[in-house]
């Protein structure tokens, strides 16, 4: 469970928390999907595209992301598979991502923290707890895997047996493993494609597929 502090809040923020779904409540919507075999998105942001929305303008948007703080550096860049992409279109994927997904799950902690407040950025209809894929237990992370017509994994990692791989080293190899996703069997997507891939996983979505923005936390998930 997130650490979440005693303290008042805006009341903007209030209304946005009043209609956020608990990680129990998307579970089961998740499941229902999975069921009907029908299509589902979600898309999780929280810091990372925080930080890089706040500092866009100290970005030159026709060239590569440059170092400007520790944490947007070239080590960071590197291990979101961000490394030579252009701040342009980097912001362009990320409000595709947002504008496209079915729900979208922005950080708890940006209703209180400002360096994870990308809810300042960005609006949507369909808010959902960004720690469902923490909090999931790994039996209810095993009933979805199970009850599924296949899990696929795009990612870097490798992950465990019966679950295929869609390799996605960084954000050029995206439209590649989009089209793979698209295309294979699976019914279930997890996808770790950092900030320069989240907006493939709404494009996979519509082809019937349940598709998760897993990130740091897809071992959980493929391990």
């Amino acid at each position: 469970m997130e650490n979440l502090p005693a303290q008042q809040l805006s009341e903007s923020n209030v209304a946005l928390i009043s209609r956020t779904i608990s990680c129990s409540a998307f579970w089961m919507i998740t499941m229902d999907r999975i069921i009907r075999k029908q299509g589902l998105s979600v898309v999780r942001m929280a810091d990372g595209e925080q930080k890089f929305m706040d500092s866009y303008s100290k970005f030159y948007p026709d060239e590569p992301l440059k170092d400007v703080s520790w944490i947007l550096c070239q080590r960071t860049y590197n291990q979101l598979g961000m490394t030579d992409i252009t701040a342009r279109e980097l912001r362009a994927r990320l409000v595709e991502a947002v504008k496209e997904t079915e729900y979208w799950a922005p950080s708890l902690s940006g209703y209180y923290l400002q360096d994870y407040n990308i809810q300042r950025w960005f609006e949507h209809p369909q808010i959902v707890d960004n720690y469902f894929a923490n909090e999931w237990s790994k039996e209810k992370v095993g009933q979805l895997l199970e009850r599924a017509s296949g899990v696929a994994f795009v990612g870097r990692q490798r992950p465990k047996l019966g679950i295929r791989h869609i390799p996605m080293q960084d954000w050029r190899e995206t439209e590649r493993a989009m089209a793979e996703a698209k295309n294979c069997s699976e019914q279930l997507i997890l996808v770790a494609g950092g900030p320069g891939g989240k907006y493939i996983i709404p494009a996979v979505a519509k082809s019937s597929k349940v598709v998760l923005d897993v990130g740091q936390t897809a071992w959980r998930f493929i391990q």
